[in-house]
C-alpha cells in the first residue's frame, strides 16, 4: 500500500483511538513484549494501514507507553556503550576511532591487552559516513574521548593505513 501523503501523526492517533479497546490492548501487549512485527501485523489488519503507516503508528504507541510509564525506553547506543565501559573488567589500553573506507564508516574500538602480552581491538560501534565525514568524526571523537576518560586511557583518532 502506498503512503497517503496527507496522513499525519494526528490522523494516525485518531485511527488508533478508533480501535476497540481489546485490539489496542493486544497491540500494546505486543509492543511491551518486544514483538514489534506482531504489533505491525495487528495494526495493518485492523486499520488497513500500509507498512510505513503501521510502523509510524507503532512508534506513536511506543512513545505513549513510555510517557505513561508502562514501558522503559530502549537505551541509546551511546548509553549502552557507557554502561559497557563502566563495567569493563579487562585491561584497556586505549579507545581509538578510525575511518574504514571499505565499509564507509568511522569505527570506534577499544584496544585491550591480550593474554600474550600484545593487544587486540574490540569493536564498539560504527558511524556511517553517509551523514558526512566531518560530522561523524566529531561524534566519534566526542564519545571516544568520554569513554577513554571513563577508562583512564588515551583516545586516539587513527590515521587511515
Amino acid at each position: 500500500m502506498a503512503r497517503d501523503p496527507d496522513l499525519t501523526d494526528v490522523d494516525l492517533e485518531q485511527r488508533l483511538a478508533s480501535l476497540p479497546p481489546e485490539a489496542l490492548a493486544e497491540v500494546d501487549a505486543a509492543i511491551v513484549g518486544g514483538r514489534g512485527i506482531d504489533a505491525i501485523r495487528l495494526l495493518r489488519a485492523a486499520l488497513s494501514l500500509g507498512l510505513r503507516e503501521a510502523n509510524l503508528a507503532i512508534h506513536l504507541r511506543y512513545t505513549h507507553l513510555v510517557r505513561a510509564g508502562l514501558l522503559v525506553p530502549e537505551p541509546t547506543e551511546d548509553e549502552r556503550l557507557r554502561a559497557f565501559v563502566s563495567t569493563f573488567t579487562g585491561t584497556a589500553l586505549a579507545v581509538e576511532a578510525y575511518r574504514d573506507e571499505h565499509y564507509g564508516l568511522v569505527a570506534l574500538v577499544l584496544v585491550v591487552a591480550d593474554e600474550g602480552g600484545g593487544s587486540r581491538e574490540r569493536y564498539l560501534t560504527g558511524y556511517s559516513v553517509r551523514e558526512g565525514y566531518t560530522r561523524v568524526a566529531a561524534r566519534a571523537a566526542r564519545l571516544g574521548t568520554e569513554l577513554a576518560g571513563m577508562l583512564h586511557v588515551p583516545f586516539r583518532f587513527r590515521s587511515p593505513e
